[in-house]
């Protein structure tokens, strides 16, 4: 912790904890946000609004209790993409805050915020990978049951070929007189086992 810092929270020794806890208690009712407020108090008392939040929550813990309730305001109508713009905004606002009141405590986390960043650039590229992976195994799995599939086709197939050569081995092994005697009833049977075939 930074000597100017220390001071800083040395100074509330004195009788400013019920100095912050009455402004928190207007500034909530006007409607402010706990952010907001802190950073108005840092502003006007000369000191960094981080280390009007540390003592802020400490009374809070302490009492057991918030100065008031924020009075919520009719939210305005507006577009999903302002919304998105807006909160990225105040997300980066928050971060440069934080930065610089971690710079002048002495505690760097950029390099923390560089590792999370990491962290997480480094989860979005694991997500990607292992979709990547599923879709790959899918992919995989529909070939093999389309190959099952078509073995099955092959199967029945050969056994249709298989029925019909032996079918023919038998009429042709019968005698020449037999056979043409047979012809009708030859050619019904084979147009059914060939419809057999063409049907599997």
């Amino acid at each position: 912790m930074s000597i100017s810092n220390k001071d800083a929270r040395i100074r509330w020794e004195d009788d400013r904890e019920q100095d912050l806890w009455d402004f928190m208690r207007r500034r909530l009712q006007d409607g402010l946000s706990v952010t907001a407020a802190l950073k108005e108090y840092g502003d006007k008392n000369g000191m960094s609004w981080l280390t009007a939040r540390w003592k802020y929550y400490q009374i809070r813990s302490r009492q057991g209790e918030t100065p008031v309730p924020r009075q919520p305001s009719k939210p305005a109508r507006v577009s999903r993409g302002r919304r998105a713009v807006a909160s990225q905004q105040e997300f980066f606002s928050y971060l440069t805050d934080l930065v610089e009141g971690s710079a002048n405590s002495g505690e760097d986390i950029v390099p923390l915020i560089k590792g999370l960043s990491r962290l997480a650039m480094l989860s979005s590229e694991g997500i990607r990978l292992k979709e990547a992976l599923r879709e790959r195994e899918r992919l995989a799995a529909s070939a093999a049951s389309e190959a099952e599939k078509a073995r099955a086709e092959r199967d029945r197939a050969l056994e249709s070929l298989q029925r019909l050569c032996s079918f023919l081995e038998e009429w042709l092994a019968a005698p020449p007189v037999e056979r043409v005697g047979s012809l009708k009833e030859f050619s019904e049977r084979l147009r059914a086992e060939i419809d057999s075939a063409m049907a599997n």
